[in-house]
């Protein structure tokens, strides 16, 4: 008798809810308990094909519990909305189902946290769906995240709003995914599992950081576009695929290791943050495009043949294979500060490439390369020297820097050009610059030209050395004649 009066009373609220609450969806009142399957703990019983909405309530049932469990699997819903209503107590940080639990979500379902709502927000199942699913943090609180499992079966995920999204389990997919990122707020991932022709993108402001990524099959793409940076774990490309990675955004895309039997490319836009790789490059091949920075951290190594065209390969790190450098393509040892690169496949600079090089200061502050193999400077290949901060009197003598070093034959050309670039340049009357080359050495040269009081100085030491030695022959005649 008391349960039925209960479910009266409560179909009773419901109708309220329904006519007071012009929000679509079914409102969760959790008066009961925890569980989802309650149909006591919502306004009009647990919703399937519906948007599950998490907040305030209704006007005569305020949600006391805030951990939603299940006794079994719920319906396919539309979605789940956590909200704040101005007015009515503060939202609660909601936990929505465990690790063992699975959510199922209609394609092109959203989860979004309401503008409104201050607190973190989390849904501990994983949320499954064979489409489109959106998550959205719209939350005006710096600093607020919302929290997700993790993701199954979804073919598209689109992340945007102001705030922090984490997906800390695994996204994994049975066909390909398309991971977008929009917005000024965060995402970031745990693992992420993807098919052949998986891409994910970013075009927004936020920071990004997707955890390890493994494709068993074909090719994926990894495209920044927008202006925050994009950080990435390990990607490994169990078959032959193509990884294409475009950076043409604001922000940086940083590697920590890439692993793959087929090639990699690298498109790094000329306005773009670059492309920085702090782990080893393990492919078939890589080339470089785009007109921006490919930059590698000192002790990265890089496996297979590398082409370079139109962009610059810069920063340190160790080269297996032969890498090319063609026409438009800088090669960089670091940027501002000496660094060192090491080519054990050989190097070849093309035509219409350059060759940029730092001094930082009088001692073994220069830039290095290494090169074990073949080493060739085509025609027409431009070096660019960088002098930071060198007192002026440094350059009244002759300098020279062993650049090129390793075991090669003498090139048979070297640069054709040289620029200067930089605050403390020596000027034209101090002296001039030169390359030269021999077998394991091509080496920069400075020959100092002495000041003209110095020249003056050895005019005058020269002419009365002269007339010393005029006056000392004729003395000695003079003796000769008198014998």
């Amino acid at each position: 008798m008391i349960r039925r009066l209960l479910l009266s009373t409560f179909s009773f609220l419901s109708f309220v809810a329904i006519t007071n609450n012009p929000s679509s969806g079914q409102e969760w009142t959790g008066v009961l308990d925890g569980n989802w399957n309650s149909p006591i703990n919502w306004n009009s019983g647990p919703p399937s094909n519906a948007v599950a909405r998490f907040g305030n309530g209704v006007a005569s049932a305020t949600p006391t519990q805030f951990n939603i469990t299940f006794s079994s699997p719920p319906a396919t819903i539309t979605g789940i909305t956590f909200y704040q209503t101005t007015g009515l107590p503060t939202t609660q940080s909601y936990s929505v189902g465990g690790a063992s639990d699975s959510l199922s979500f209609a394609s092109g379902s959203s989860v979004v946290v309401d503008s409104d709502v201050a607190l973190n927000q989390t849904i501990g199942a994983t949320l499954s769906t064979t489409g489109t699913l959106t998550l959205r943090n719209n939350s005006s609180t710096a600093g607020n995240v919302l929290s997700v499992n993790a993701i199954s079966g979804a073919t598209r995920i689109n992340v945007d709003g102001g705030r922090g999204v984490n997906v800390g389990g695994t996204t994994t997919s049975a066909s390909s995914i398309f991971y977008a990122k929009s917005g000024s707020g965060s995402l970031s991932t745990s693992s992420i599992i993807a098919q052949s022709g998986a891409t994910l993108e970013n075009t927004g402001a936020g920071s990004v950081t997707f955890g390890t990524l493994s494709n068993s099959s074909g090719a994926i793409s990894l495209t920044n576009s927008g202006t925050g940076a994009v950080s990435y774990g390990n990607v490994t490309n169990g078959a032959s695929g193509l990884i294409a990675i475009s950076n043409t955004g604001a922000g940086a895309s940083n590697f920590s290791s890439i692993s793959t039997s087929g090639g990699v490319t690298v498109d790094s836009g000329a306005s773009s943050g670059g492309v920085n790789f702090s782990g080893n490059v393990s492919a078939g091949s890589l080339a470089v495009s785009g007109g921006g920075t490919v930059n590698f951290a000192g002790g990265t190594t890089v496996s297979g043949g590398t082409t370079v065209t139109g962009a610059t390969l810069a920063g340190q790190g160790q080269f297996n294979n032969l890498v090319s450098i063609g026409a438009g393509g800088i090669l960089a040892p670091s940027t501002a500060t000496a660094g060192s690169q090491t080519f054990n496949g050989g190097l070849s600079l093309g035509t219409n490439s350059t060759f940029s090089w730092d001094l930082v200061n009088t001692g073994s502050g220069f830039d290095k390369v290494t090169v074990n193999g073949a080493l060739s400077i085509a025609s027409g290949t431009t070096s660019v020297l960088n002098i930071g901060s060198v007192a002026s009197s440094f350059w009244n003598t002759n300098q020279s820097w062993d650049v090129f070093t390793g075991s090669f034959a003498a090139p048979s050309g070297v640069f054709s050009t040289i620029t200067l670039s930089g605050a403390e340049l020596p000027t034209a009357s101090q002296g001039f610059f030169t390359w030269t080359s021999s077998d394991n050495l091509v080496r920069l040269n400075f020959t100092a030209v002495p000041e003209p009081s110095s020249m003056a100085l050895l005019g005058v030491a020269g002419l009365v050395g002269g007339v010393y030695a005029r006056r000392r022959q004729k003395l000695a005649k003079k003796s000769a004649v008198a014998c």
